[in-house]
């Protein structure tokens, strides 16, 4: 190894990090993220019946605190705990017993959650997002990762536990999305400070400054 000059030195730029440079877009794109059939229901998401035939309308209810919603014709519905796959199909078949009448079954505004960043992040502290947000999405709004900060030791904790650690270096470099874990209310996204770092400059293909792996 050579040691850099102060011209190469700061030309480098620590690899990773545009990650988490701001877009005017961010917020529209996590809009319109994609329920998936696993998403599990709860109190604070608005639930959205479209009917047509021989009835017509749409019907807006939000998951109350006990975990039901006030369907009109049908009463009080316990819902909380339902996958979205068995939500649709649960409410569907409500409806299927009025003669004539199709539906479909989405959801409008989520519930929301509240989580912590903590550690080498630049804008350490509460938010309060959706239940869709993942940990990356939460850390970019937070500014993202201090160059002290590491990009491959990212903790998501629960109570005692750790129950995901992200090496976004799998993303950047293979596209893995895996360990991108969904939040859940009370979560706390822990960034260490950085490993050994190795600057690569001349013929690479990016050069930059690597956080090494773990031993």
């Amino acid at each position: 190894s050579k040691r850099l000059t102060d011209t190469e030195r700061d030309s480098l730029t620590h690899f990773g990090h545009e990650l988490f440079v701001p877009s005017t877009d961010a917020a529209q794109r996590i809009e319109n993220i994609p329920v998936g059939p696993g998403y599990v229901v709860g109190p604070g998401d608005e639930i959205v019946v479209k009917m047509w035939g021989r009835v017509e309308g749409i019907q807006r209810m939000t998951v109350d605190r006990d975990g039901k919603i006030f369907f009109p014709k049908f009463g009080a519905l316990y819902v909380a705990g339902k996958t979205f796959s068995e939500l649709k199909s649960y409410l569907r078949s409500k409806v299927s017993t009025i003669a004539e009448v199709s539906s479909d079954v989405t959801l409008g505004q989520m519930k929301g959650i509240r989580v912590s960043l903590i550690g080498e992040v630049r804008l350490p502290g509460w938010y309060n997002v959706s239940s869709l947000h993942t940990a990356l999405q939460v850390l970019a709004m937070a500014g993202g990762v201090k160059d002290i900060g590491t990009l491959r030791r990212i903790e998501v904790r629960r109570g005692n536990r750790v129950v995901e650690t992200i090496d976004l270096y799998d993303f950047l470099l293979k596209g893995e999305t895996g360990s991108d874990t969904r939040l859940l209310s009370g979560d706390t996204i822990f960034v260490p400070v950085v490993g050994t770092l190795a600057a690569l400059t001349g013929e690479v293909r990016r050069p930059a400054i690597y956080e090494l792996g773990r031993e």
